[in-house]
């Protein structure tokens, strides 16, 4: 195996977190570079320039799109076919410095991957989908990833992020894709073999959010060794879980991030509620203590969303009143040990704000929170809800 596939898997997240400056030519290309198309069909001559390359490369970079494969379907188009025409006609790259993290062969994958999903996919928009399309469009893409002989790797990726299209909507009605529609996918025999359990957890939480237990009855817990196991993936794998009413103001200022409110799209539904809270009462309090540490400890390397404290603050804290400072001190003595302390503190919380919302009560006023207020002061942020009441209860 290449130096490059043996990085492939964390290079991703290493590149999307690298400034974009740090990947660009010095000096850059001259400001009056243009190449000139036409408009099919308009008769129009347009110009492709530097700031249009730029936009397209830095679209490319800027997402991990192994950890993100839905990137496919919304990102990094190649309008006109011009970046294409640049990418793979200059060498060496005139705008991009190749040396760097592998960055030109990187974006040669993920072009190669985008248009074999594409290219399956046969114009088709997503209301257009039904199961047995939905078959063949993964039937089509596994046989390009075979014939081009693609990393498994790569070809996991091509299939999560077509499924995501495929499954993923915000509203039920919209579903076009059946819960026994996509219990099929997982019936393939070539899926058999295919899967790693960090994505197993990705594929069967996403299918829990958008269909309920129906979607994943019989298929989950035969994939993982235990029920703690199998939660510990699927909390790992996890978008959409954290479930607030809509806004008419914007969300609690001091727990919002001012570039991104949330990690993900807001899915009302909340269909994997009920199944995850039963699998929880199956656990021991060792068990749950397990998870909650091994959450924390492993989030860095597997966790996809940036809302994990809060499903972990949801699901694994505040399950019964009368124990809920016993957890929350638990929680925070294991994310102090964190390298995501910060995203944590973040997510928390947001969590404890909707709360308040939701209970139309402060949660502070649930517990005295004498074990947990003693950490007040190795907390990083000091303006998020889970801070304001730590410090209203030290006072009180």
């Amino acid at each position: 195996m290449s130096l490059y596939h043996q990085c492939l898997p964390f290079l991703g997240p290493l590149i999307s977190r690298t400034p974009f400056k740090e990947f660009q030519k010095s000096p850059p290309l001259p400001s009056d570079f243009r190449l000139s198309y036409f408009i099919r069909g308009k008769g129009h001559r347009r110009f492709y320039t530097p700031e249009s390359l730029s936009i397209d490369y830095n679209n490319r970079l800027a997402v991990s799109w192994l950890h993100s494969p839905v990137c496919f379907w919304y990102n990094a188009s190649d309008y006109a076919g011009q970046f294409s025409r640049f990418h793979n006609s200059t060498h060496p790259n005139r705008f991009l410095d190749e040396t760097k993290l592998f960055c030109a062969r990187y974006i040669d994958d993920y072009d190669m991957c985008r248009a074999i999903a594409r290219s399956a996919a046969n114009g088709h928009a997503q209301c257009e989908y039904n199961d047995d399309e939905a078959i063949k469009t993964l039937s089509r893409i596994e046989s390009s990833c075979d014939e081009k002989n693609l990393p498994t790797l790569l070809k996991r990726g091509c299939i999560m992020g077509t499924l995501h299209f495929l499954c993923f909507v915000i509203e039920v009605s919209q579903q076009r894709i059946s819960a026994s529609g996509f219990q099929s996918f997982f019936k393939l025999q070539s899926w058999k073999d295919l899967w790693e359990p960090s994505e197993l957890g990705r594929l069967f939480s996403l299918g829990l959010s958008q269909y309920g237990p129906n979607a994943v009855e019989g298929i989950v817990e035969p994939n993982f060794k235990s029920t703690r196991d199998c939660l510990f993936w699927l909390f790992l794998g996890a978008h959409h879980w954290f479930h607030v009413e809509h806004r008419i103001q914007p969300w609690n200022h001091p727990d919002a991030e001012p570039d991104n409110k949330f990690c993900c799209s807001q899915v009302p539904h909340g269909g994997e509620t009920e199944y995850v809270k039963g699998l929880i009462s199956r656990l021991s309090v060792e068990d749950r203590s397990w998870l909650v540490e091994q959450l924390i400890r492993h989030a860095d390397e597997f966790g996809v969303c940036k809302d994990l404290g809060a499903n972990i603050f949801n699901y694994l804290v505040v399950i019964k009143l009368n124990d809920v400072d016993f957890w929350l001190c638990k929680l925070l003595e294991d994310i102090f040990c964190s390298r995501l302390q910060y995203v944590f503190e973040y997510a928390i919380g947001m969590a404890i704000s909707e709360y308040n919302r939701e209970n139309e009560v402060c949660f502070g006023s649930r517990s005295k929170f004498e074990t947990s207020r003693r950490h007040l002061d190795r907390l990083l942020r000091k303006d998020t809800d889970l801070y304001k009441f730590l410090k209203l209860s030290a006072e009180h």
